[in-house]
């Protein structure tokens, strides 16, 4: 018996025009085929990352959240390229800090990164860790409501 290789079905064209535009980073076009919608639909200042995993030494959480307001701050008025920033805290584990920054770019954060008062404020943060691990992202995939 011999069998045939099976076909997906032919995909239909849309009933309706998709809106267009062109995204304001990236001067890409959207719609149309070229972008996703929610693309355009999501905030495009916002696809790169810088975040941190703390783990911090029991006592010192209190201490930690002012150095890490005062790094971020300074952060703020000191660096192109910057949009904002949050720290998280475990609730079942009062010492483990998670936090992320959103960025314009990569080339910002690295910028931000090579400046002698990041060492000196991010350094402050750090001294009072058992574990610190951090990296630079870029947003895969959002789900927005």
């Amino acid at each position: 018996m011999h069998s045939m290789p099976y076909r997906f079905p032919a995909r239909r064209p849309p009933r309706r025009a998709a809106r267009t535009g062109r995204d304001a980073l990236t001067g890409l076009t959207w719609g149309r085929g070229r972008l996703p919608r929610w693309w355009a639909m999501s905030d495009t200042t916002s696809r790169y990352w810088a975040s941190g995993n703390w783990q911090v030494r029991t006592g010192e959480e209190d201490e930690f959240i002012l150095r890490w307001t005062e790094f971020l701050t300074w952060t703020q008025g000191s660096v192109d390229g910057f949009l904002d920033a949050r720290l998280i805290r475990d609730l079942n584990e009062p010492g483990h800090f998670v936090s992320v920054s959103r960025w314009t770019g990569t080339q910002a954060m690295r910028d931000w990164q090579s400046m002698p008062q990041f060492a000196e404020l991010f350094g402050a943060c750090r001294a009072l860790c058992e574990d610190m691990s951090s990296g630079m992202f870029e947003l895969a995939m959002a789900v927005d409501k």
